[in-house]
């Protein structure tokens, strides 16, 4: 799976599922997903978490859903690409 691909994915459960009321072409990787950026709450991340497993096969640790509100959408995307290539 490329980063690319990971990106548009995300992009798209952010701003098309989620109902996220932010541009897709304002989604930078540098955007914290947290309260700096897109200021996702709790059950927005796990609903996030679980559209990605679903949609992508790569499942989130708990630790790491406890992390994520401080990840920007580029730690995301690394994360999710390591753990791709590790399955």
């Amino acid at each position: 799976m490329t980063r690319d691909y990971i990106y548009e994915a995300i992009v798209q459960m952010i701003t098309g599922h989620m109902n996220l009321p932010i541009a897709p072409e304002t989604i930078a990787e540098e955007l914290p997903l947290g309260d700096a950026g897109l200021a996702l709450d709790s059950i927005q991340i796990i609903e996030l978490a679980a559209r990605i497993e679903s949609q992508l096969g790569v499942k989130l640790s708990d630790s790491e859903l406890l992390d994520i509100g401080g990840y920007t959408l580029g730690e995301l995307l690394d994360t999710l690409q390591r753990r791709s290539e590790a399955v």
